[in-house]
């Protein structure tokens, strides 16, 4: 297996190596891969459904789609594979095929609204158009944390972040209650769990407030940090491909993808592996 890093923060390219035979130390240097640099990039292979699901769950146990979780419990996107979820923006006999369609997704990770968040996401492209339109963009939350001056630092440190209700990334509110959501946030400042590094966890913009401050200084620490971390510079931009598969850590990551011509046709398949534990506060 070759690894070759994309970007100086953030991605890394995986080669040499076959998707539907992995080797245990295959696994063990892709999960360091993203746990080092946050998103892993495979190129080149083709696989089914059934395939990808099995890949995926060499990193841990695959959660159901959040279609069948939350929006309508029972009926995913696939009832064959209920752990697959689709984005895409085709329609086909009247129906959308897939969800997110091709509007803008704000800067998030996946699932930060639950006790426990998911630690990985995988996507695979099976269906581009134009590999030239709607890039996701990907951020190392290392650089992040370690890009803030010391006084924003200051006035996160020890501090919860709350994502509020279940808000997708386009920023639809969905009505929905589980007990699997988080009542109480998540530390803004928390330790990886493989690294053990400190590393910044900002979830989603949208929706999100800082416990036991007022809204508007929350607001005004949020903004700047914002503003702060998601500079270009620190950013990898991945255009996709038919056959990619891109798996990210959203302990250390986080993405964002800008609304793209509806007229171009994007069709990829998605999983959720589950997380093993509550986010942990940073050390000193």
């Amino acid at each position: 297996m070759k690894i070759t890093p994309l970007h100086e923060f953030m991605g890394a390219e995986i080669s040499d190596f076959d998707i539907n035979s992995p080797s245990e130390n295959d696994i063990e240097q892709m999960i360091d891969a993203l746990s080092n640099h946050g998103m892993i990039r495979i190129r080149g292979q083709q696989f089914t459904d059934h395939e990808h699901l099995l890949f995926m769950r060499h990193f841990g146990e695959l959660e159901l789609s959040n279609r069948d979780r939350f929006i309508t419990p029972g009926t995913g996107w696939f009832p064959q594979f209920p752990q697959l979820s689709c984005v895409s923006n085709i329609i086909e006999n009247g129906q959308r095929v897939g969800g997110c369609y091709n509007d803008e997704l704000e800067w998030h990770s996946d699932t930060c609204h639950q006790i426990v968040p998911c630690k990985y996401t995988s996507l695979h492209a099976v269906e581009i158009s134009d590999s030239t339109q709607g890039p996701t963009h990907y951020c190392s939350m290392y650089k992040a944390l370690d890009v803030l001056p010391d006084e924003l630092k200051g006035e996160i440190t020890g501090k919860l972040l709350y994502h509020g209700d279940y808000v997708h990334a386009t920023g639809t509110k969905h009505n929905v209650k589980s007990d699997e959501f988080t009542d109480i946030g998540h530390p803004i400042i928390q330790i990886h769990p493989v690294t053990g590094r400190n590393v910044l966890y900002l979830g989603r913009r949208n929706n999100a407030e800082i416990v036991g401050m007022p809204e508007d200084e929350s607001n005004d620490i949020l903004d700047q940090i914002f503003t702060i971390v998601f500079d270009d510079q620190y950013i990898f931009s991945h255009n996709w491909e038919v056959d990619d598969l891109v798996i990210w850590d959203n302990n250390n990551s986080m993405h964002h993808r800008k609304e793209f011509p509806n007229q171009i046709r994007r069709r990829l398949h998605k999983t959720f592996n589950k997380g093993d534990k509550s986010p942990i506060a940073e050390k000193a």
